[in-house]
């Protein structure tokens, strides 16, 4: 019984171990943002890893927008 503990373990640490290397495998999450000052801080918080998105341009009201 202690030995199949012990490989039931193993197995889990192998399995947590590949979905880590899968992860830091992807392409770069995708963010979208709807408005400027928003786009502003996604912007600084994601440096280096990616550029978000912006939703609405500058000739667009955010107030009259549907999406």
């Amino acid at each position: 019984m202690n030995r199949g503990w012990r490989i039931s373990l193993f197995a889990a640490v192998l399995m947590i171990a590949g979905g880590i290397v899968c992860l830091a495998a992807e392409s770069p999450p995708r963010v979208v943002a709807s408005i400027k000052p928003i786009h502003s801080l996604v912007a600084g918080v994601m440096r280096g890893v990616a550029a978000p998105e912006l939703l609405l341009d500058d000739q667009q009201s955010p107030h009259h927008f549907a999406l």
